[in-house]
């Protein structure tokens, strides 16, 4: 069982890391690019990705499917093309409910969540800055270097911590042998 959880832990730590760089290089990224994945339904509802400027939006807005009923004589919008888009723009165009203010708004450490009706369309839009990414995916990164670094006493096995006391020779837990404790230590 402990091998196992050794093991999860681990993957979790590499997988944490991968995601903590890429958040490092995304932070950088948006400084200089906007990028917006956008993912539009056969309904009216579109999800969305965006980030610049040091933050990242989560965006969900469901639009009003009287909009887009076309007359000769309506003013109707065209319906959005159903599928994935990616944009890129640069950091000052990007739309930070300029027009229109939001109904609902509540702000905690810099994180953002506003909702509210955007010309013909429902909105939702939780903003994170990247510094809480970065420090949400760097947590488990971190906490495994400390327990790798973990000075292990004497009569521990170096490699994997186990009180190796009763068996000096060799590690019942991880298999390492005494010369190997030996160099290690």
């Amino acid at each position: 069982m402990s091998r196992i959880r050794r093991i999860f832990s681990n993957t979790a730590a590499v997988l944490s890391t991968l995601f903590f760089l890429a958040s490092i290089a995304v932070w950088v990224r948006s400084y200089f690019i906007s990028d917006q994945l956008i993912w539009t339904s056969q309904k009216p509802t579109m999800l969305g990705a965006a980030y610049g400027k040091g933050t990242i939006d989560f965006i969900r807005a469901k639009f009003d499917p009287s909009v887009f009923v076309e007359t000769p004589d309506s003013y109707g919008a065209e319906k959005p093309k159903a599928g994935w888009e990616l944009k890129h723009s640069k950091p000052d165009d990007r739309d930070d409910w300029g027009l229109v203010p939001p109904q609902h708004e509540m702000h905690l450490l810099g994180a953002k969540y506003r909702s509210g009706n955007v010309f013909f369309a429902y909105a939702q839009d939780l903003s994170l800055p990247m510094w809480m990414l970065a420090l949400f995916f760097g947590t488990s990164p971190a906490m495994w270097v400390l327990r790798r670094r973990r000075r292990r006493g004497p009569g521990h096995c170096p490699s994997c911590g186990y009180d190796i006391r009763a068996t000096p020779q060799r590690c019942p837990e991880c298999g390492a042998e005494a010369a190997t404790n030996a160099a290690i230590v």
